[in-house]
């Protein structure tokens, strides 16, 4: 059964193999075992599990491995309540020894991805569609990569021939990793292109200087924390962000928001969208994740918008 389920998820993936050798290789959801993803970078499968999955653990293994070929499995719990660094770098279930560092192509981009570090490794792939726009959309633009984590969307835009990327991320380790992806791609990096901090209070900030960028991105994620706020919530907080984000677009610019709650319409955030730019922008063109994210319900999918943002009262013409 679970042998079936995995082969005929690789059908389904005939087309994405020869474009990037980093996908979702079972997307639970939409490939008949919600239980349990799992994800290729170059040789390393990583199979994330939401429940226990231990007692099929070797048959799913053996699946991934006559289907794939991987020279390494690793597992990652994210059932388990334990939420230490040790409980969440994963273990190897069959094949070579990890290597710190695992470098994947995805199109024109190269990635570096630490497999073993915390829930995520460096890349989130149901973005790749929007990497890939993007590459057609940021020449000659000035982007605010607000959420950057690894910096992957950022180096979309300067691929795609953006002028200048500023990236805001809260964690200073960051630096690092982004600094090492602008390597893999052939790009020079200057540390002063990174804002470390609370991103409420960079973006206040900016508004403050006047600051105003032609592509501002906002990818929080699904736990952020709002203005305010002791604890994270469970939603990604846009009715602050986007009140923060909406001033800091050039006149005739694009707002770039991620939308990743099952909860929330595509209506409603287009909505609250239009309220925040008080009934002004237009909705440019919208993307989706990939075919390696199946969902029978596109409303379950990552959603991204992009807003084009006119001259408006709230946005200065010195620019």
């Amino acid at each position: 059964m679970i042998r079936d389920l995995v082969q005929a998820a690789r059908e389904r993936r005939a087309h994405l193999v020869a474009e990037t050798e980093i996908l979702r290789v079972f997307h639970g959801h939409g490939d008949g075992d919600s239980r349990w993803d799992a994800e290729r970078a170059g040789n390393v499968i990583v199979i994330y599990a939401y429940r226990d999955i231990e007692d099929d653990l070797g048959e799913i293994a053996a699946a991934l491995q006559s289907t794939w070929e991987p020279h390494l499995i690793w597992l990652k719990e994210r059932w388990r309540k334990d939420q230490s660094e040790a409980a969440t770098r994963g273990r190897k279930i069959q094949g070579v020894e990890l290597e710190p560092e695992v470098i994947g192509t995805e199109g024109p981009f190269s990635f570096s991805l630490e497999i073993d570090r915390g829930f995520n490794s460096g890349l989130f792939l149901d973005a790749r569609p929007v990497r890939l726009k993007l590459l057609s959309f940021a020449k000659d633009q000035t982007v605010l990569n607000v959420f950057s984590y690894t910096g992957s969307l950022g180096i979309a835009c300067l691929k795609g021939g953006a002028s200048q990327v500023t990236h805001v991320d809260s964690q200073r380790a960051m630096e690092r990793r982004i600094a090492r992806n602008y390597e893999l791609n052939d790009l020079p990096w200057d540390p002063r292109a990174l804002r470390v901090g609370d991103a409420y209070r960079i973006l206040r900030d900016f508004v403050q200087r006047n600051r105003r960028f032609h592509l501002v991105i906002l990818d929080p994620p699904p736990g952020v924390r709002p203005k305010g706020k002791r604890r994270h919530s469970r939603g990604q907080d846009y009715k602050t962000l986007l009140k923060l984000a909406v001033p800091l677009v050039h006149p005739e610019g694009t707002l770039l928001t991620f939308l990743n709650q099952r909860g929330i319409s595509s209506g409603d955030h287009c909505e609250a969208v239009l309220h925040a730019t008080e009934g002004a922008a237009t909705l440019e063109w919208t993307a989706t994740s990939g075919d390696d994210f199946p969902e029978e319900c596109e409303e379950k999918r990552l959603r991204i918008f992009a807003h084009r943002i006119p001259k408006t009262p709230f946005a200065s013409s010195d620019e």
